[in-house]
């Protein structure tokens, strides 16, 4: 979710950023119409519950630890 101060877009923007490494390195697929998700060789129709999606909980584990490497890079502008 987005935050009303809008402090939470730049861990939504890391967690879209894992997603497009996931499907940059192949393990991540979807159709043209989204119904249908490929994680791994494995398809997924898009009702598969969200919270067991294993390319969201990778994204989430991520999101932060991403953040925080961007930060320490790119100095205190960014705390």
């Amino acid at each position: 979710f987005i935050k009303s101060d809008a402090s939470g877009i730049p861990i939504i923007i890391c967690h879209e950023m894992v997603h497009l490494q996931q499907y940059d390195s192949g393990k991540l697929k979807m159709s043209a119409d989204c119904k249908t998700i490929w994680w791994n060789g494995e398809k997924f129709d898009a009702t598969f519950d969200y919270s067991k999606r294993e390319w969201e909980v990778e994204a989430f584990s991520l999101q932060n630890k991403l953040w925080r490497s961007f930060k320490k890079f790119n100095g205190e502008n960014f705390n």
